[in-house]
């Protein structure tokens, strides 16, 4: 994930469209590899069929109010941090007079930190609680857009990005809890 920032900052400098090639060379890279993989492995891609004779009632999530409420919090919150992908490279060239660079920039932090935090982060949380680290998750990703309106310093959007990466650790074990 910190190699396709800085790979697609660096692309997107010289036209988007290296950046779709490079993103379809890689997705039928990906495909081909599966492919094979499944062929030598000689696993079924297809699910088993289900047995007729089981007679097992499943209570559905629908009537867990403690999961939906999750769930609504997780989808609102998953809102705020997809601006990241949707409205960060445009705010950044507006705002900021930024080239599309500077969002490969952004996205190596938050792949290096990913990589070198998710262990020490996830221990913790584990002291904490998947409750207290959910809010506090909640808390930075939420604020961490503030600071692009703070000034006009290459600073802010550094520092947006490390206020949603650890708001981003905090709250993928709730996402994988759920």
């Amino acid at each position: 994930m910190a190699i396709a920032g800085v790979t697609s900052g660096f692309l997107a400098a010289y036209g988007y469209q290296w950046v779709y090639a490079a993103n379809a060379s890689g997705t039928l890279l990906a495909a081909c590899w599966l492919a094979w993989s499944y062929r030598r492995q000689r696993e079924r891609t297809q699910p088993g069929r289900r047995d007729e004779q089981a007679d097992v009632t499943l209570v559905g999530p629908w009537r867990d109010v403690s999961f939906l409420r999750s769930i609504a919090a997780l989808i609102l919150i998953t809102l705020a941090f997809d601006q990241m992908y949707v409205t960060l490279a445009l705010f950044l060239r507006e705002h900021y007079q930024l080239g599309p660079q500077w969002v490969g920039y952004l996205f190596t932090i938050n792949g290096l930190m990913v990589v070198a935090l998710q262990l020490p982060i996830s221990r913790r949380i584990l002291r904490w609680g998947l409750g207290l680290s959910t809010q506090l998750g909640v808390l930075l990703t939420g604020c961490s857009f503030l600071w692009l309106n703070v000034g006009h310093s290459v600073l802010w959007p550094i520092l947006m990005m490390v206020t949603l990466t650890f708001g981003e650790l905090l709250l993928s074990p709730s996402y994988a809890h759920w």
